[in-house]
């Protein structure tokens, strides 16, 4: 598809195509097609240009707030392994890659900063029910545990989609969750981050999510309009 083919099929005015051939250069043309046809799933009708530039950029700030949160539920779990099992790592149900680790490294903060957050949940699988209760309040019972797994592999996942800079608002490799209905949305993978995340953080977690509809601050020399479809909307 070329540029003009897309301005044929949204609403753009002169000015927003000058502005928009540096994002469809960036982004890609298809990705910015995928984005309107999205869009147009809601309302049946033609979108403009700046709906589309505007949910580039929520889905960023978005991505940005996962990032930093999924990277604090790594955290707390490294630091409670290590704060827990230090002096004591005999006491330790090993994964497969955390006992290569062990042997390779020989001390148990290396074993697991050595890890990929996939492999660090892995080893999370293999803590005891106690541990797995300090770590993830919210599976206390009545919640229990048996959801844990599931959940904590859908963040691996979210996680991923992240780390790859990939559109979450239609995203359709992200997985089922315990939230909700169990369904694949972004809303419930979102919801189900903050389930698993220590108490400390989730309060500002649902406020930095909140604050993404936010316009802020803006060069409208490079930049449309903010003009945010309700639709897309997540709402903790």
């Amino acid at each position: 598809m070329t540029y003009e083919e897309f301005w044929e099929k949204i609403i753009i005015s002169e000015e927003e195509k000058q502005k928009s051939v540096h994002y469809l250069q960036y982004r890609g043309v298809e990705e910015h097609d995928h984005v309107c046809q999205y869009l147009e799933s809601f309302s049946g009708e033609k979108v403009t240009y700046a709906e589309i530039a505007t949910a580039f950029r929520y889905d960023k700030r978005i991505r940005r707030v996962l990032y930093k949160y999924i990277g604090l539920l790594e955290e707390s779990i490294r630091a409670h392994i290590t704060n827990k099992y230090s002096n004591k790592v005999g006491e330790l149900k090993l994964s497969a890659t955390m006992d290569d680790n062990l042997k390779k490294y020989g001390t148990l903060f290396t074993a697991l900063s050595e890890l990929t957050f996939s492999q660090l949940i892995t080893q999370v699988q293999r803590l005891c029910k106690t541990d797995k209760k300090a770590l993830f309040v919210y599976y206390k019972e009545p919640n229990g545990l048996s959801n844990l797994a599931k959940d904590l592999y859908a963040v691996v996942t979210l996680r991923n989609e992240v780390s790859h800079n990939r559109f979450l608002l239609d995203n359709r490799n992200l997985k089922k969750c315990s939230v909700g209905d169990g369904n694949c949305s972004l809303w419930a993978n979102i919801i189900n981050l903050k389930n698993c995340l220590p108490e400390l953080f989730r309060e500002q977690f649902i406020s930095d999510i909140n604050d993404c509809i936010k316009e802020g601050k803006t060069d409208y020399s490079n930049q449309t309009q903010w003009v945010l479809t309700d639709s897309l909307i997540i709402r903790l």
